[in-house]
């Protein structure tokens, strides 16, 4: 049986910057892959006003197919992102980590599972009850729209 590494995860207190990160990575991402994306949000515990995290800010883009994605990886490794392989089948996951610091992750999915993803689910769910917004343009998952 092989050893797995232990690894230190490392949770602080909500950072009220991390809308604001999450919303210029969204802003790169969109104009770097223009009509790509079809939706992008910011997901997980650093969506989710108030709440410690790890400080890692999680993106989760919708396409209409994977393959777009992976033919334009370049695109991507330029803005510091690389492709994870961790045996998901049904997405893509990039990774930037300069450093060799993790603090974005992209997952990209299909359009057509965009509203039953769970991650999703849980930044809406618990966000719902209070909101940050960042003044006018405001580029946050409720604002954008």
């Amino acid at each position: 049986m092989a050893l797995m590494a232990r690894r230190t995860i490392h949770v602080v207190e909500y950072d009220p910057a991390w809308p604001a990160r999450a919303a210029a990575a969204i802003e790169e991402l969109e104009q770097a892959l223009p009509g790509v994306m079809v939706e992008i949000e910011h997901i997980g515990s650093t969506a989710v006003p108030g709440l410690a995290a790890k400080p890692i800010i999680d993106l989760m883009a919708a396409v209409t197919d994977l393959e777009i994605v992976e033919r334009d990886e370049e695109t991507l490794a330029a803005l510091g992102y690389h492709r994870h392989f961790n045996g998901m089948v049904d997405r893509l996951l990039y990774v930037r980590a300069p450093g060799g610091v993790r603090d974005h992750i992209l997952h990209v999915v299909t359009l057509a599972s965009w509203p039953t993803r769970n991650q999703r689910i849980f930044a809406i769910t618990a966000g719902r009850t209070a909101h940050i917004h960042l003044g006018q343009g405001c580029r946050c998952c409720r604002c954008r729209t």
